[in-house]
């Protein structure tokens, strides 16, 4: 009881200093052992209500800053209207899928999780927005359907799950089933996907290569995390993965919060990159 006292005592005077004292309260909450795997609900900028695990690298963000990139949320939350359908895959503990079921509230959203741990805290953050318009999907998104083995990372940063993911930060593993988008999308009778956004640490390729059927035919926008590192364990790299959406008629850009939209004409990795179908 007195850890969640203490936590949200350090949110209320997070929300209110500046920047400066943001990260000083940050880096207290990410080292701290005494506040351990403590949980507290809050409410982020958008007004959901999300049940979080400061200690958590993505989670501790979304804590203190009252979101999680911001610049990238508004972009796209701009993207979406009210009946769209948004995929949202490696989506955590549902940060954007809570924000997308804000604004899409006559639509369907998507949550792809395959981690235990992640998939019953995004089922709990669902339950407490009472966000009937997100299902979610204890899958990964892959290039076949299957079981696969998920690497899970330490308790500090969950975001880190991944199939590829290096002994120096796994905690154990897990055996996962995986789906291709295109099975799941013909098997739910899915006619149209506005935006999908991916970050699954390393395996993006992967599920790109799985949902080449709804790339051609639906030809939906894409919010990707590329880093090179990642993609490279995985055995790709951030050239291929560029030239295979090049070659099905997209266009690449950069998300810049002050300027908008920055054509990424050197295969930019590192952040979120948007594509869209311009052919």
């Amino acid at each position: 009881m007195f850890n969640k006292l203490f936590l949200k005592t350090l949110r209320f005077w997070a929300l209110l200093l500046p920047d400066y004292f943001k990260y000083k309260i940050l880096h207290f909450i990410y080292h701290s052992k005494a506040i351990n795997n403590v949980s507290v609900e809050v409410s982020i900028f958008n007004g959901s209500r999300m049940l979080l695990t400061p200690r958590d690298w993505v989670q501790s963000h979304i804590f203190v800053f009252n979101a999680y990139e911001k610049a990238e949320s508004d972009f796209i939350l701009s993207l979406l209207s009210n009946q769209d359908t948004f995929i949202d895959i490696g989506a955590n503990v549902g940060y954007y899928s809570m924000l997308a079921s804000k604004k899409i509230t006559k639509g369907k959203i998507y949550s792809f999780e395959p981690e235990i741990n992640n998939y019953q805290r995004l089922k709990d953050n669902i339950k407490l927005n009472g966000a009937l318009n997100i299902t979610a999907v204890h899958k990964a998104c892959s290039d076949q359907n299957g079981m696969v083995v998920l690497s899970v990372a330490k308790d500090d940063n969950k975001g880190l799950n991944s199939i590829f993911l290096s002994d120096e930060y796994k905690s154990h593993t897990q055996e996962i089933e995986a789906v291709t988008l295109d099975s799941f999308v013909k098997s739910n009778n899915i006619s149209n996907i506005s935006l999908i956004k991916m970050d699954v640490e390393g395996a993006e390729f992967i599920a790109l290569k799985g949902m080449k059927e709804v790339l051609t035919n639906l030809k939906p926008a894409l919010v990707v995390e590329i880093v090179k590192n990642n993609l490279e364990a995985a055995g790709t790299s951030v050239e291929e993965f560029y030239t295979y959406l090049y070659r099905l008629g997209y266009k690449s850009y950069q998300i810049d919060g002050k300027h908008g939209l920055i054509p990424a004409h050197n295969n930019e990795e590192g952040r979120l990159i948007y594509f869209r179908y311009e052919k």
